[in-house]
């Protein structure tokens, strides 16, 4: 069973593999890569509901994460 949600592969990293996403066409596809995973696009990106919903599950599970991690005094996950 796989434990993530990207993967980079060699060489150089230049392929990178998500364990889900959705269909190409849709806009939570470009949604997802380009503001919940941070990668590069220099095209528009829709907003939907479905992709209001995206950005408010990465704010909520930072903003928690962020907090345990400071009552915990970890930097990051381990």
């Amino acid at each position: 069973m796989s434990k993530y949600i990207c993967q980079h592969r060699p060489p150089n990293k230049q392929i990178t593999t998500y364990l889900f996403g959705y269909e190409v066409d849709n806009p939570s596809s470009d949604y997802l890569q380009y503001k919940i995973f941070n990668e590069p696009y220099s095209g528009i990106v829709n907003e939907t509901y479905y992709t209001r919903n995206l950005k408010f599950a990465k704010n909520f599970f930072r903003e928690n994460l962020t907090a345990h991690y400071e009552s915990e005094g970890m930097d990051r996950l381990h």
